[in-house]
């Protein structure tokens, strides 16, 4: 069997696995989180942490791989038809973003569109489905 992960020395497997626990957790959602905030959590040295993420995961960087827990959050709400409601500000907060301009720019480059637009496409989406 091809390992899921061939890139990641098998040495990091075990904080690899305590990683995405933490993050599965919601670790993500706390503001201003830091690589160095998250090595003392996992007992692990930053350089460990930061290969694992960049060579290991193929992120570019720390903030491009806590992005992307905190973006797939967002697109889950944004498209939850029970939080139409929900301002876009709330939902950035909640998914982890310090601002919404961050958000707004992060959101932007991940899926080539605002997260209004996102939103009102995948509640439409919902909407028809319904019919």
């Amino acid at each position: 069997a091809q390992p899921l992960h061939p890139q990641i020395d098998p040495r990091d497997l075990v904080l690899l696995t305590t990683l995405k626990q933490a993050m599965d957790q919601g670790l993500y959602r706390e503001p201003g989180l830091a690589i160095e905030t998250l090595s003392e959590k996992l007992k692990t040295p930053v350089h460990r942490l930061r290969e694992l993420i960049n060579q290991g995961l193929g992120h570019r960087n720390f903030s491009a791989f806590v992005n992307s827990y905190r973006l797939s959050h967002a697109k889950a709400a944004l498209a939850d038809p029970a939080r139409g409601r929900d301002t876009i500000l709330a939902i950035a907060y909640e998914s982890g973003f310090g601002a919404l301009q961050s958000f707004n720019r992060v959101f932007r480059e991940a899926e080539g569109e605002t997260p209004s637009e996102y939103r009102e496409k995948r509640l439409k989406e919902a909407a028809q489905s319904q019919k």
